[in-house]
């Protein structure tokens, strides 16, 4: 027996380890797929989402309606990364003591974002799901397994 195999076996095996370990350590990222204005129609005129990517940390959004009157911020959202973990933020105006709601994602997956706080009355998980660079679908969870709530949103010609 010679030492070569030993040692390209070893180098090899050194090798997977350290392009495992590569890619485990890149952590969150901000979903860029997210930035622009997603709309759906709703009842009393268009509901949408609109996101920025401020920096490679950090976006910033807001939950509206667009109606014949014009338009109304009905929420105040963020995305951003702090210690390794990704954040997802709300505010709503007259809600939770004009407080943040504060959700994390552990679930690191590129096409889709699973924000959780079970802490929270309602919801307690929101999940961002790409289908395609031009649609996306919001579930709302509560104490159920399955979704209250599907939000299917269009990208917006901007």
């Amino acid at each position: 027996m010679t030492k070569k195999p030993i040692i390209s076996g070893l180098l090899m095996i050194s090798l997977f380890l350290i392009i495992l370990n590569a890619c485990n350590t890149r952590g969150p990222q901000i979903p860029e797929w997210l930035e622009g204005t997603w709309t759906t129609e709703d009842t009393i005129g268009l509901a949408a989402e609109s996101w920025e990517k401020i920096n490679s940390t950090y976006m910033s959004g807001e939950g509206l309606f667009i109606t014949a009157d014009g338009r109304s911020v009905i929420e105040v959202l963020n995305i951003f990364i702090q210690d390794g973990i990704l954040y997802y933020t709300a505010l709503v105006p007259n809600q939770n003591e004009g407080l943040e709601i504060i959700f994390m994602d552990n679930h690191l997956n590129p096409d889709s974002l699973v924000f959780k706080n079970p802490k929270h009355d309602y919801p307690k998980q929101i999940v961002y799901h790409k289908i395609d660079k031009e649609m996306i679908n919001v579930y709302l969870f509560g104490d159920n397994k399955k979704a209250d709530k599907v939000i299917s949103l269009k990208k917006a010609d901007e």
